[in-house]
């Protein structure tokens, strides 16, 4: 009984002397730079949009009111074929909850940056430790595409069709975004729009359930293949004749297939901010994602490819467009 009770004094003093030590959710504030910057070679100009992290009065992160901006930073762009370049500051006018209207910014202006290439970033900046991060452009080897058609040359009929677009990844990518895009204009005057096509569409009762294209994972071999079948075009079809109302205004340009690859911090970063693209739950486990070496942030980079084909003529005639192909 004694050792018993001596348990129970022991375990007594434990919690009295735990419930000395006050809770903190705030751990100790530790100035960084905070980094976010996309490589796309599509683009002629390079941004590096910069900030730190800040130690808000109490624990709501809104509560913060003061200035973000890292004036006079040293930031350095390094290809690995050797080339060097220093991008010079600007700021944007980016509205954020703090109640500031600018961020800073550093810009490479008429850069050609090219797929397949390793990219170093290096930052300084007076108060903070330095930062750095490095990323390999996506590269894209090839798309074909195929176009199966079945028609009816007297009815002029298109019983059947499918499009299908293959397309291999030679460096670097872990994820993709792919999606199909039917061209057209409303009479001769207007701007070209486009209308997108779903994965796939479902009916549900009277309604159409349609499923679009979201970020995904690139298989180990490097390559997809994706298929639009023909009640998902007809149905977009259907939508744009409905949306326009006149279906003789509106001339067809054709379809054109686009491709988004990215690399692996980007898919990352991207993937933790989305939650996972799971609509149907709330993630309390999100953590902060980064891959910048002594900061916060991200630089990633992405590649793009887009291929065009027509439409078939007979289904054109079906809902009385005009083929402007």
């Amino acid at each position: 009984m004694r050792k018993i009770g001596s348990i129970i004094a022991l375990i007594n003093l434990i919690i009295l002397s735990s419930c000395e030590q006050p809770f903190e959710p705030k751990t100790k504030y530790v100035p960084k730079l905070v980094v976010y910057s996309i490589i796309d070679p599509r683009q002629s100009d390079m941004i590096v949009r910069l900030s730190h992290t800040y130690d808000p009065p109490g624990y709501d992160p809104d509560e913060y009111r003061g200035p973000l901006l890292v004036p006079d930073a040293s930031v350095t762009l390094r290809s690995s074929s050797g080339e060097t370049f220093t991008l010079a500051e600007t700021t944007l006018i980016v509205p954020d909850i703090h109640g500031n209207l600018f961020v800073s910014a550093y810009v490479l202006k008429q850069i050609k940056l090219r797929e397949a290439e390793r990219y170093f970033l290096f930052i300084s900046a007076r108060d903070y430790p330095a930062v750095s991060a490095s990323t390999i452009v996506p590269a894209i080897q090839y798309i074909t595409a195929e176009s199966i058609l079945e028609e009816d040359a007297a009815l002029e009929i298109c019983h059947c069709y499918q499009f299908s677009f293959t397309f291999y990844a030679g460096t670097a990518p872990k994820g993709y975004i792919a999606r199909l895009w039917i061209r057209y204009s409303v009479d001769t005057t207007s701007a070209l729009d486009s209308i997108e096509v779903p994965y796939s569409i479902e009916k549900q009762g009277e309604r159409i359930l349609a499923t679009y294209p979201q970020l995904d994972r690139l298989a180990d071999s490097q390559e997809e293949s994706l298929s639009y079948t023909r009640d998902a075009v007809t149905w977009v079809l259907e939508q744009l004749a409905s949306r326009v109302g006149d279906p003789h205004k509106i001339r067809i340009k054709g379809i054109t297939f686009h491709l988004l690859l990215l690399d692996q911090y980007l898919y990352n970063y991207y993937s933790v901010a989305h939650g996972f693209n799971d609509p149907l739950t709330v993630r309390t486990d999100t953590p902060d994602y980064s891959n910048i070496e002594g900061g916060l942030g991200v630089f990633g980079s992405l590649a793009h490819r887009s291929l065009s084909l027509k439409l078939p003529h007979s289904l054109l005639q079906r809902f009385n467009f005009v083929d402007d192909q």
